[in-house]
């Protein structure tokens, strides 16, 4: 018994170590602001320590094609998330709230000709940039013409801060050496695993109708231009027997246009399956509401098409799948725009 009540006399004792140390720390943190700038470096010190963990460098297949996925997604967002393994290459634009996503899916070995990697992660690398800055600093190497060789990217630090390094050196002359590198640092942010566990591409639903759209791009690009500055929202309308309609309207004006002769493509996550049997009438048009600057925005894109098909599902659904000049329909851009009532 009297074991028993040393026992616990000595937890009180250390309670109470406990709470004075506590206490004094605190009254030292409020006291002196050197504490607080050192537990400030602390925190830093650890965050520089995990990133040091990170390594990335990479050599590009082609500078153009990478450019231009980022050039077409800075027309909807400004700021753009790379998460790259050693397999794929996820370029994403996205905000808070229902507004117009992009998803890019790349294959590594279509884009790169070498790729090192290494995270605590599962080597996997998550950052955000301004797509603005990326596009300016690969504009600097549109020029395979005069000698430059392949542009490499590379994960620095530069002040404790983390910076995407793009650089380039002139191809070798007679001599052998190369005379001159150019480099920009594009900085960005490193995300966390936990910060990207909460974005998500939006879920797939069935297709009313998927039409190919490409080989009319040039003209609904055009008219969408007009259109948006007519209405803020325009009204799209399609048919699985290749029609595709385009309205916008104010109190003032109402104006409709189609294009007929499209192609229509196959809703794939519905007819991968052989008992597939399409119930729907093809000439029976789905539509929905969209914004008219968004819609022009993903237009805008028309340049680096190989492919776009629009899907439509009626009155909750408007997608535009997007596969690029330059490499195969397994690398591709999905906007999911958000559609309202009206």
């Amino acid at each position: 018994m009297r074991e028993s009540h040393s026992c616990q006399a000595r937890v009180q004792v250390i309670n109470c170590q406990a709470r004075f140390l506590e206490a004094r720390l605190i009254i030292l943190l409020s006291k002196h602001a050197a504490c607080c700038q050192l537990l400030f470096t602390a925190i830093k010190y650890q965050w520089v320590c995990s990133t040091s963990r990170m390594r990335l460098t990479a050599v590009l297949e082609s500078s153009d094609i990478l450019r231009e996925v980022v050039y077409a997604l800075s027309f909807i967002r400004k700021i753009c998330i790379f998460r790259i393994d050693r397999d794929t290459l996820n370029i994403i634009g996205i905000v808070d709230g229902s507004c117009t996503q992009v998803w890019t899916h790349l294959e590594v070995t279509d884009l790169f000709k070498t790729l090192r990697i290494q995270s605590l992660d599962d080597n996997r690398l998550t950052f955000e940039m301004s797509s603005e800055i990326f596009v300016r600093a690969m504009k600097s190497f549109s020029g395979g013409s005069f000698g430059l060789g392949a542009v490499k990217l590379k994960l620095v630090k530069r002040h404790n801060a983390p910076y995407l390094l793009l650089s380039v050196d002139d191809r070798p002359g007679n001599s052998g050496i190369s005379r001159a590198s150019i480099f920009q640092t594009v900085p960005i942010r490193i995300l966390r695993a936990d910060q990207f566990r909460a974005i998500k591409e939006p879920e797939t639903q069935d297709a009313d109708v998927v039409l190919f759209v490409n080989n009319k791009l040039p003209s609904i690009l055009k008219l969408c231009e007009r259109y948006k500055n007519i209405g803020s929202r325009v009204h799209i309308s399609a048919n699985n027997s290749g029609v595709l309609k385009i309205g916008v309207q104010n109190d003032h004006v109402k104006v409709d246009t189609s294009w007929t002769g499209l192609v229509a493509a196959k809703d794939t996550a519905r007819e991968s399956s052989e008992n597939y049997v399409s119930q729907r009438d093809p000439e029976e048009f789905a539509s929905v509401w969209v914004d008219a600057k968004e819609l022009y925005n993903v237009l805008r894109i028309h340049n680096s098409v190989m492919n776009m098909i629009l899907c439509i599902a009626d009155g909750t659904l408007l997608n535009f799948v997007v596969t690029i000049a330059g490499l195969n329909e397994v690398n591709n851009i999905t906007y999911y725009l958000t559609c309202y009532s009206r």
